[in-house]
């Protein structure tokens, strides 16, 4: 499931023992490297690091010997709590690992939080994550938590927009994986209905923004 940071941290809070995986993404890795470190003591206490609790590895190191990972997901630790399996730069390459994964996963095993960089709509580890019902996937957001600074971008816009899916679209910093890609979309925005008075439309969103953060009428319909 997509959730953003705030939904995040609600759900790991309530069902800690039940989610398997968290996927935090996005081209600021100083701040997803943050948010792993307050997803990893939500899961396994502030303690985990001493009691050895956590583990770190590559997806490199995953996808040439899978069966390690597995392995690690079912190892039982000399401490008792949960334990935690990082994997650092993961891509798409290590779909089908995870896949298999969270088909064997149960609730005693060690929760996965896989660290990425910029994933496109298109991604089939974002895709995998997004898809499953226990699962989290959550994009990084350089100012994802200022929503006021959000709203003012978007109303600070000289163009028209009527829609209120495309406006919902705009406003949901899990649609964006970067401040600064939202800014720079919003200016170009502008710029293409700088001589055109009527609102915006779909279309025109579809248009002129990235492939990788274009959305689908699924996706906006999510949003709704």
């Amino acid at each position: 499931m997509k959730l953003n940071f705030k939904e995040l941290k609600i759900n790991l809070t309530k069902n800690t023992s039940l989610v398997p995986l968290v996927l935090i993404y996005g081209s600021n890795q100083s701040e997803v490297k943050v948010i792993c470190d307050e997803v990893t003591e939500l899961l396994c206490g502030p303690k985990a690091k001493e009691e050895m609790r956590i583990y770190k590895m590559t997806e490199s190191s995953v996808v040439r010997e899978p069966e390690n990972f597995y392995e690690k997901i079912k190892a039982i630790g000399f401490f008792p709590g949960q334990q935690v399996l990082i994997v650092e730069n993961a891509t798409d390459k290590f779909t089908k690992t995870l896949e298999n994964a969270l088909k064997i996963w149960s609730k005693c095993d060690a929760a996965i939080i896989l660290l990425s960089d910029k994933l496109r709509v298109t991604s089939s580890l974002r895709k995998l994550v997004e898809g499953h019902k226990t699962a989290i996937c959550t994009a990084v957001f350089d100012e994802q938590r200022d929503t006021e600074k959000i709203n003012k971008a978007i109303n600070s816009l000289a163009c028209t927009i009527e829609d209120a899916d495309i406006i919902r679209y705009l406003k949901n910093p899990k649609n964006f994986d970067s401040y600064s890609s939202f800014s720079k979309l919003l200016e170009k925005l502008d710029l293409y209905k700088l001589s055109d008075p009527k609102p915006v439309t779909y279309d025109e969103i579809e248009l002129i923004l990235p492939d990788s953060l274009s959305p689908t009428v699924f996706e906006l319909i999510d949003e709704l």
